[in-house]
């Protein structure tokens, strides 16, 4: 199973080298932070999603967090939030 930033690394790794990513960064840095949409991921992980873009690995980190997102708050919409 996935971990959110406050129970662990979020591809299982063992590393106590992890990072806060946000998989909707950018101009919706803050919203992501603010609905609890940040991962734990170690460097070797965040470098390589930032250097990778649409990488097989953020794909994965923005669905699992959208989908985190559309649980956690289904009277709100995802796509009208973060354009």
């Amino acid at each position: 199973m996935r971990k959110t930033l406050n129970e662990g690394c979020f591809c299982g790794c063992n590393s106590t080298d992890l990072h806060p990513h946000e998989p909707y960064g950018g101009r919706n840095r803050q919203l992501s932070i603010k609905y609890g949409m940040v991962l734990a991921i170690d460097s070797k992980e965040h470098s390589y999603v930032h250097d990778n873009p649409k990488c097989p690995l953020d794909l994965e980190m923005k669905a699992y967090v959208r989908k985190h997102f559309e649980d956690t708050y289904p009277e709100l919409d995802f796509i009208e939030i973060f354009k």
